[in-house]
């Protein structure tokens, strides 16, 4: 299941990951209470449109979903999944629904995969760039040996 905090699946797919289906969720509705501007909405369906063609080989049947957990369950009893693998995101709606989603009735177990230069930088970013900058020529030391997820 691809989202809207990240459309480049392509670390996954390298793991040998072959998914019989794949869907893709935009949150950018559910941002704020407002209504958000149409060219931001825009943008994101842009956003996925192009990560469907870019991908879509390798995803299996492709799916879009809105951003509920009941629409995502369905999908997944439709599609008989046993699991359901994700981009990690730490924050924000995809975060709330994936969390949401994993407590439901009914879902297969999810899997978030976080790129591994990610994990490696994540512990460094605890106040600010610039404490941050200061970490990095070893953090591009250390992705040399890194495989591309964990």
């Amino acid at each position: 299941m691809l989202h809207d905090d990240d459309l480049s699946p392509g670390y996954i797919l390298d793991t040998g990951l072959a998914p019989r289906a794949s869907a893709i969720v935009t949150t950018r509705k559910i941002l704020s209470p407002l209504a958000i501007a149409p060219h931001v909405d825009a943008f994101a369906t842009s956003a996925a449109d192009d990560a469907a063609g870019r991908y879509g080989e390798r995803l299996g049947e492709m799916s879009h979903l809105t951003a509920s957990v009941s629409a995502i369950v369905d999908w997944a009893a439709q599609n008989d999944l046993q699991q359901i693998v994700t981009p990690y995101t730490p924050v924000g709606p995809n975060a709330d629904l994936i969390a949401r989603l994993r407590r439901a009735e009914g879902a297969p177990p999810v899997k978030a995969v976080r790129r591994a230069y990610d994990s490696a930088a994540w512990p460094h970013a605890t106040h600010g760039f610039f404490r941050f900058k200061d970490k990095i020529p070893s953090l591009i030391g250390q992705m040399r040996g890194l495989s591309p997820a964990t």
